[in-house]
């Protein structure tokens, strides 16, 4: 028989998960008995201005894990999807946890507002996916983490015609036919957790 405790043993010793959602730049302290970390990022999804017909793709996913001391200091950006469009196509549209030294310990690259998905090769991590691009009728999803073990619940499909785009980095649409409104695109999401053990993957 399979018991809780050898599928989560308590050599993990999860101390905190953090999740930031809020476009914007923040920072996080390890707590006290930190000895690891895990990140994931997904960038903000691309969006369309109204002034546009089309889709914006989704972002893309990245993760990594490190020894951390208790205290080290983390810079964390959530992607905003105001900067994942023609008007502001810049890089605050990405996101990101980087350490007190500004080096990236996950970068998560933006969709594009031209239909374009946001890329691995964009990104940092030891773990690096694409996103989706558009289609001729739905913006991109994100890459998301739901197969991986012990995923960190990343991830956000692209809006339809009928269907929002989710947080999470999933790709908007601009003003379509008869359409007077256009979807708004998913802002990226970051997670932090902090272990007092080495979790593995």
């Amino acid at each position: 028989m399979t018991t809780w405790s050898s599928i989560f043993p308590k050599g993990y010793a999860l101390l905190d998960r953090q999740y930031f959602y809020e476009p914007g730049v923040y920072s996080a302290v390890a707590p006290a008995g930190t000895a690891y970390v895990r990140a994931a990022a997904d960038g903000a999804g691309g969006f369309k201005d109204a002034g546009g017909d089309g889709w914006g793709g989704g972002s893309a996913y990245a993760f990594d894990q490190e020894a951390c001391a208790p205290g080290a200091t983390f810079s964390v950006q959530v992607g905003d999807t105001a900067f994942s469009r023609p008007s502001a196509d810049t890089v605050a549209g990405d996101s990101y946890v980087k350490r007190a030294d500004t080096s990236s310990l996950v970068y998560a690259d933006r969709g594009r507002h031209s239909g374009s998905k946001g890329l691995a090769a964009n990104s940092v991590g030891s773990v690096k996916r694409s996103g989706s691009d558009a289609t001729a009728n739905q913006g991109g999803a994100s890459a998301g983490d739901d197969g991986d073990t012990r995923p960190m619940g990343l991830g956000g499909r692209g809006a339809s015609v009928n269907v929002s785009a989710m947080p999470g980095g999933g790709g908007g649409r601009g003003v379509f036919g008869g359409a007077t409104s256009v979807v708004p695109a998913g802002d990226g999401v970051v997670a932090l957790e902090f272990y007092a053990r080495n979790p593995g993957y």
